[in-house]
């Protein structure tokens, strides 16, 4: 038949997107390409029962910004997981400031590393999820690339990393997978530091 949606596929799930007036009339046996230079569809032609269309439309699909958990943290002696997760009233929004709050940190002067990277599946040539056992920090798992990275130190149990996210139509769709690491005393390992559960960031609009 002949079909007017859109839809979109994250790597997990797929999403209806809303349509608007502009959107092209129901059809099938149609031609779309995606343009990885501006981050639009272009869509051709297509079938209609007895109707043929010879007609170009330049669309412009909305992406949702969207932030999950992965991954499971180690915890130090004290058995208080740290974690991480997206701070309230933040938002990974084109032209926003993503907060990653870092919690359930020690209630004293504290020192996390919070990093990101574009990748989940390898590390440095190595795969991931991976194993820090023999880094000196058994029961710890890397979760994500380790690409670039920031300084939090916490004073009261939790910090926030503040990252302004560019207004960039090339970074729509993008996919960033979070970390972090925890300076603890407390670690009970050589390391002295345990890691955070991970999360996966989409920039959208």
């Amino acid at each position: 038949g002949c079909a007017q949606d859109t839809w979109s596929w994250d790597g997990a799930s797929w999403l209806l997107h809303s349509q608007t007036a502009s959107a092209p009339t129901a059809r099938s046996q149609t031609q779309l390409v995606s343009d990885g230079l501006t981050k639009r569809l272009k869509l051709f032609g297509g079938k209609c029962g007895t109707t043929s269309f010879n007609d170009v439309w330049d669309i412009g699909v909305f992406v949702v910004a969207r932030f999950a958990n992965y991954g499971n943290g180690c915890p130090p002696l004290s058995g208080i997981l740290p974690t991480l997760n997206k701070a309230p009233g933040t938002s990974s929004r084109s032209g926003d400031t993503l907060g990653i709050r870092l919690a359930n940190l020690p209630a004293v002067l504290t020192i996390a590393l919070p990093f990101f990277g574009y990748n989940r599946s390898s590390w440095n040539g190595l795969p991931l999820p991976l194993d820090l056992t023999v880094f000196g920090m058994p029961g710890c798992t890397l979760w994500a690339e380790l690409l670039s990275s920031g300084v939090v130190v916490a004073f009261t149990g939790s910090a926030d990393w503040l990252l302004p996210i560019p207004t960039d139509p090339f970074l729509l769709g993008t996919s960033l997978y979070f970390q972090a690491v925890v300076l603890d005393a407390q670690a009970g390992n050589a390391q002295g530091a345990v890691m955070t559960n991970a999360a996966r960031v989409v920039i959208g609009n």
